[in-house]
């Protein structure tokens, strides 16, 4: 069951770097920029969080083992295609951002997947916590999206 945490580690931690690269474009707004720069610190404490997780005793994780370890292999595997679109040449924002909230969504789900299956309740907790600062990201950038599709003179880039 480690691995299974560590890959959710990765996962978040390949995300905060892809975060922290897209906070450095500078062709994006001011606000998107701070957006993605918070968001990296949040992918940063997940990870420290499932850092921490792995030092739990083995009999508090999943009950009877019904993850999905090709679901995470998915999913780190696009984390880092999302890397990969996120250095240079940095791509336009209206993609980055659909490409992002299509990531978080996926986190979304998934943690609640996995909060349901935990025998102990802080890891529960765990997992619910994280699915909800996921929920946030998730509508912090469509709700940029959406402002700045009607708002802006210029579209996005």
């Amino acid at each position: 069951m480690r691995s299974y945490l560590n890959d959710c580690q990765k996962i978040e931690q390949v995300m905060g770097e892809v975060y922290r690269k897209l906070a450095g474009v500078k062709t994006y707004s001011e606000k998107l920029r701070l957006i993605f720069e918070r968001m990296a610190r949040d992918e940063d404490d997940h990870a420290r969080q499932l850092g921490m997780a792995k030092g739990v005793p083995e009999d508090v994780f999943f009950e009877g083992g019904r993850f999905d370890p090709e679901k995470l292999d998915e999913l780190l595997r696009r984390a880092h295609q999302l890397l990969r679109m996120a250095e240079d040449p940095p791509r336009s924002e209206s993609l980055m951002l659909e490409t992002a909230k299509d990531m978080e969504m996926e986190f979304i789900k998934i943690h609640l997947q996995n909060a349901v299956q935990f025998r102990d309740a802080a890891m529960a907790e765990l997992f619910r916590d994280m699915a909800r600062e996921d929920e946030k990201h998730f509508e912090t950038l469509d709700s940029y999206y959406e402002t700045r599709k009607k708002t802006s003179r210029y579209p996005l880039h």
